[in-house]
């Protein structure tokens, strides 16, 4: 079978099972509105969930029929950027998505990837075979979740309902298709195995005892509190009151030094009341943008000023101590956010965003300041965090939606916060964990990689000695060109101790002593038969043509019979005439032409290192995994990498980026010179809460200002 005929037969074999858990989910639908409209407690609710159900009523078959035209187009979508010689686009969300379709495609995606990982696995490497491509993983090759999800949101920005039509759909569509996910990609896979693709092909699934340094580095959050974690994904309802003593007294130190300012508003009667004040923010934001730094604050008061006097009347309205002073912190506040150049653009966007709920939080909430599990102050660490985590990737551009949706429902409370911190802390706790299944993937490479390299080692040593013996070419030829890749790939799967790995090498160094006129007559025929024959099944098992194995054998012959033959008049020896072994000439070729690529080496890979170059190799030596590093290159951009793994044996350090791709695998000493020059930077981890810092400093800047 071709490639399009797979493909062909896998679209309708998941057409099947797509369209019965689309029109099972819509009935489903259909039948919930009704019900709940039936019983619906007012009117207005009535009519909503009657509306809902016309809107299904009409759209469904047409969302059916954009659900499998999506599914159809999206292979040749991705031919197309693999055949242009382009990366695969990652196959994601109409960008205009509402939040909540976004959340609940997000949980589909995440619930799918996790029920059916095994089929996953094996057809994301039966994709990469039949796609010629090493490019394809679960978030871009076809019938994956990702590509579900890639469908079903294209097809659901063509349809018009209501977003909460939508997102019940969804939800129960998750539902339908947890059931059967496992045999749709189940029966794909047949169709690759009934065509010959890697039928062979066994996952296996490790659980150590202990979790790698990986893991454990990564989940570490110094951030958030005890009560905030979860430790499978769930949200959590709630989390305890706790007393933030350090931060009101922060707070109260800068007020106490800001008091001064306002010591001669002594009018009480002319002072904005709370709600007033309330009332004029929330109308200021919906009318105009505001920066709140400290240098727009005077403004922003002269604009609640004129508010609070349209609104009341009160043509003389003096703020009240702490909503003054509250405003000046909160914009000093963000001139710390501003100015803090660790922070990714896009984190400081998304908090202008939520400027006007925190300075409101902040004057109306009493526990703003005092309770450091206050779910505003909690959302603003968490930004940091994702900043810190997500520096640069397209993660950190979707964290904007949450702190818009927040500023948009802010109705006041810190209920808007509650559900931000909710629906983000869910967001990348999907991320993380898509995040570092890709890692280990590349650190499992690596590791098979190096182990690759110490075999070839191994196999190296004997091949030295027998090839130092040796004296006819094309013999040698036999022998790093069939005899090294096959005692390697025999040492990889059997080891040392097993009795096929001593034949081989028996069976190579007769065939080394075949090449050398002193020790072929110490060959007995038994031993030289036995070593023909082995090479003549090791070929066929490397897959050699049955026209190069019996070109092989003549050469061989033409070789033992060249002990017998005399010297020319000239003094040289005779040398047997050959057959050419064409698979042996490309591999010579190749051979040659992997020396030239690696030829050139810099003089930083072969001085000796310095004191200092030494102890930075021996701290990265015993870096947790997981620490970030900032990669500074010549053009100033900054790239933020993971470190994954380090071996000693191979002096090898490998790097991934942020969502756990692009393996970047170095030489230990080489990276160890960088860092010693500043090139490459571990960053910094937050250990303590950032809103606290923010005020510590506030705090050094006021009193430096006081005392100046």
């Amino acid at each position: 079978m071709n490639k399009t005929t797979i493909i062909k037969q896998s679209i309708q074999v998941f057409d099947q099972y797509l369209t019965e858990s689309v029109k099972s989910a819509v009935l489903i639908v259909l039948k919930s509105l009704f019900s709940k409209a039936e019983s619906a407690k007012s009117n207005q609710q009535e009519q909503n969930f009657f509306s809902w159900y016309r809107q299904l009523k009409e759209e469904g078959k047409s969302l059916l029929s954009a659900v499998k035209e999506e599914m159809r187009l999206m292979p040749d979508f991705i031919s197309k950027h693999l055949e242009s010689q382009q990366e695969p686009a990652v196959l994601s969300l109409v960008a205009e998505e509402e939040l909540s379709i976004t959340l609940a495609l997000t949980q589909l995606d995440s619930s799918l990837e996790v029920i059916g990982h095994a089929e996953l696995y094996t057809l994301e490497k039966r994709m990469n075979v039949l796609y010629g491509s090493g490019q394809l993983d679960q978030s871009n090759m076809p019938f994956s979740p990702p590509a579900l999800i890639w469908a079903l949101s294209n097809a659901l920005n063509r349809m018009e309902m209501d977003v909460e039509v939508k997102v019940m759909v969804i939800e129960t569509l998750n539902k339908e298709l947890s059931k059967q996910i496992v045999d749709i990609y189940h029966q794909i896979n047949s169709i690759f195995i009934t065509a010959g693709i890697l039928p062979n092909i066994k996952p296996q699934f490790t659980t150590p005892a202990k979790q790698s340094r990986i893991s454990s580095e990564q989940n570490k959050d110094p951030v958030a509190s005890p009560e905030s974690k979860r430790s499978d994904g769930s949200q959590v309802e709630g989390t305890a009151t706790q007393y933030d003593a350090k931060t009101q007294e922060l707070v109260q130190s800068i007020f106490e030094m800001l008091r001064p300012n306002h010591a001669a508003q002594t009018n009480k009667v002319a002072e904005i009341k709370k709600d007033e004040f309330d009332q004029a923010l929330e109308q200021i934001s919906k009318q105009v943008s505001v920066n709140a730094s400290s240098q727009n604050v005077s403004q922003l008061k002269e604009q609640l000023s004129d508010q609070v006097k349209n609104n009341t009347g009160n043509f003389y309205p003096q703020f009240s101590p702490i909503q003054s002073n509250t405003m000046d912190l909160m914009g000093m506040v963000y001139d710390e956010i501003g100015s803090d150049k660790r922070l990714d653009s896009n984190i400081k966007s998304s908090f202008n965003a939520i400027n006007i709920p925190l300075i409101r939080l902040a004057v109306s909430d009493d526990t703003f300041f005092t309770d450091e599990n206050h779910s505003a102050r909690r959302y603003i660490e968490m930004l940091i965090k994702s900043s810190h985590q997500w520096y640069g990737t397209e993660v950190i551009r979707k964290v904007h939606q949450f702190s818009d949706a927040a500023a948009k429902s802010f109705d006041g409370s810190k209920a808007a916060f509650d559900k931000a911190l909710l629906n983000l802390e869910e967001y990348l706790h999907i991320k993380e964990k898509r995040a570092d299944h890709a890692e280990r993937k590349w650190v499992s490479a690596a590791k098979g990689q190096e182990k690759m390299e110490i075999t070839k080692g191994k196999v190296q040593k004997h091949m030295d000695q027998w090839l130092s013996i040796c004296e006819i070419p094309f013999l040698k030829d036999v022998l790093k060109n069939v005899w090294e890749d096959a005692l390697t790939l025999t040492l990889l799967r059997e080891g040392e101790q097993s009795d096929i790995w001593h034949k081989k090498l028996r069976a190579a160094e007769t065939l080394s002593k075949l090449g050398n006129q002193d020790t072929i007559k110490l060959l007995k025929g038994g031993e030289k038969l036995q070593a023909l024959h082995m090479l003549d099944e090791t070929m066929d098992e490397l897959g050699f043509s049955v026209r190069d194995r019996q070109n092989t054998k003549d050469n061989i012959h033409a070789c033992l019979a060249w002990n017998e033959q005399s010297e020319d008049s000239e003094g040289g020896v005779l040398i047997p005439d050959l057959k050419k072994v064409l698979s042996i000439e490309e591999a010579k070729s190749g051979g040659k032409k992997d020396k030239e690529e690696h030829s050139g080496k810099k003089i930083e890979d072969i001085r000796e290192l310095t004191e200092q170059e030494l102890n930075e190799m021996e701290r990265l030596i015993a870096t947790p995994y997981g620490t970030l590093f900032d990669f500074h290159y010549k053009q100033g951009d900054k790239v933020r990498k993971k470190l994954s793994w380090v071996s000693t044996l191979s002096q090898r350090i490998l790097f991934v980026d942020l969502t756990g791709k692009q393996p970047d695998k170095q030489d230990l000493r080489r990276v160890a010179i960088d860092v010693t020059r500043g090139t490459i930077q571990a960053v910094e981890k937050q250990t303590q809460s950032y809103f606290q810092k923010a005020l510590s400093n506030v705090f050094a800047r006021v009193k430096k200002i006081r005392s100046s």
